[in-house]
């Protein structure tokens, strides 16, 4: 990572993902669900937050266990080299989650736990995976021990090379949600479910201290320069 003794730009997105959901024993729907893609830029560091596979009208009334495509990338349109890191929130609720069979998963007792898996195109399981090209910050994320009262899980994820001027990101930590199937309380259709995508961005050629390694360690400190 380079070294210069000069302030860091550094540049945000938010872009917000939210659905009205249903969950009543265990059929679930998602409606209302939209993007919006904000661009904000400081100094020399500018991004755009994309998500190129993504159709809105996929997302209403889905079903359980059904797959929506969704894939951030970060375009880097500014002149210098930058670090780029995505925070995702999935939102967090109480209840039993059911196999396709119809079997609880995990035994019957309710838990605190996400209402979607984020899975790579080839996953067809039950499970969150990512891909590689992105290296996840976990002493950065918040939620994930699921204490009574968690409503959002984070996760936080940093590209692991540096973007140069003109490029995207070629790969997104995961490629689509999928809608757990949860036996629990009703949900009022009134209430608002989030999965929230956030981009950020340094410029790499002003970091004191940091080593060169791309590696977790590193990169959660470039983090916590913007954070």
């Amino acid at each position: 990572m380079k070294n210069k003794n000069k302030k860091n730009p550094v540049v945000s997105i938010v872009g917000g993902i939210t659905a009205a959901a249903v969950i009543i024993g265990t059929i679930a729907f998602l409606t209302s669900l939209d993007e919006t893609t904000n661009v904000f830029s400081a100094g020399n560091v500018s991004i755009t937050l994309t998500e190129p596979d993504y159709n809105p009208d996929d997302a209403k009334n889905m079903i359980p266990y059904q797959e929506v495509e969704k894939n951030p990338k970060i375009q880097n349109n500014s002149s210098n080299e930058i670090y780029v890191f995505l925070r995702i929130t999935v939102p967090v609720s109480k209840g039993t989650e059911l196999n396709e069979d119809g079997t609880a998963k995990d035994g019957n007792t309710p838990k605190l736990q996400e209402l979607f898996y984020l899975k790579t195109k080839n996953n067809e399981e039950l499970k969150t995976d990512f891909h590689s090209e992105w290296i996840e910050l976990n002493e950065v994320e918040t939620g994930k021990d699921y204490a009574e009262g968690t409503t959002e899980r984070t996760y936080v994820f940093a590209y692991n090379q540096i973007l140069n001027p003109n490029e995207q990101t070629e790969i997104s930590p995961f490629d689509k949600v999928q809608l757990k199937n949860l036996k629990e309380q009703p949900v009022p259709d009134t209430v608002t479910q989030v999965i929230g995508v956030e981009a950020f961005a340094i410029q790499a050629d002003n970091l004191d201290g940091i080593g060169s390694e791309m590696n977790e360690d590193n990169l959660t400190q470039v983090y916590k320069l913007i954070k």
